[in-house]
C-alpha cells in the first residue's frame, strides 16, 4: 500500500532532478554567509533550509521539498517509531537558510564545524538539493562517485 505522502513525495521527486545542477567554490564571509549561484535562487524563494546531511556535508534544500519528505515520513510513522524519530530529527536540526536580497544564506558555525568547512566550501547540485563540502573531501568524493557512475554504466545499466 503506498501513502499518500509518498505518492506526493514521488510526484515531486519525478521533476526533482532538473532543479540542482553544477559546481561552485564559494568563499565563507566574516558572518558565516555564502552567496547561492543565482541561477538557483528562484528555487529557494519560498524558503530553504540548511541541515548536516550524509557524508557529511551541509545540504541546502527547498522547503517544499522538506515538506513532501516530511509527508511521506509522517505517513510512514504510523507503521513505527524509527519513522516518527526520522521525522523529528529531520526538522530539529533544519535551520532557515532563504536565500536573502544578495542570495546569501548563512550556515550555523556549528554546522560548519561538524564537516570540517572552514572558509571555502564547494556546492554540488545534486538534483533534489545543493551539497556543501569542504573542498579537499569533495575531491575524493567526487572520484568515488565518477567510479560507481562508470560501473553501472559499464555493466550495462543504459545510464
Amino acid at each position: 500500500m503506498q501513502h499518500e505522502g509518498t505518492a506526493v513525495a514521488a510526484t515531486f521527486s519525478a521533476g526533482a532532478p532538473d532543479l540542482f545542477g553544477g559546481e561552485w567554490d564559494r568563499t565563507i564571509d566574516d558572518k558565516g554567509r555564502i552567496v547561492v549561484p543565482s541561477e538557483h535562487r528562484p528555487h529557494l524563494a519560498a524558503g530553504a533550509r540548511v541541515r548536516v546531511w550524509a557524508g557529511p556535508c551541509i545540504a541546502l534544500f527547498p522547503l517544499d521539498y522538506l515538506k513532501l519528505i516530511s509527508a511521506d515520513l509522517r505517513a510512514r510513522a504510523r507503521d513505527g517509531v524509527a519513522a516518527r524519530r526520522v521525522h523529528d530529527t529531520l526538522w530539529v536540526r533544519a535551520v532557515e537558510a532563504t536565500p536573502d536580497a544578495q542570495g546569501r544564506i548563512h550556515l550555523p558555525e556549528a554546522m560548519r564545524a561538524e564537516v570540517g568547512v572552514t572558509s571555502e566550501v564547494h556546492l554540488v547540485g545534486v538534483g533534489t538539493h545543493i551539497e556543501m563540502w569542504p573542498p579537499e573531501r569533495w575531491d575524493d568524493v567526487r572520484a568515488d562517485g565518477e567510479a560507481l557512475l562508470m560501473d553501472h554504466v559499464n555493466t550495462g545499466l543504459g545510464i
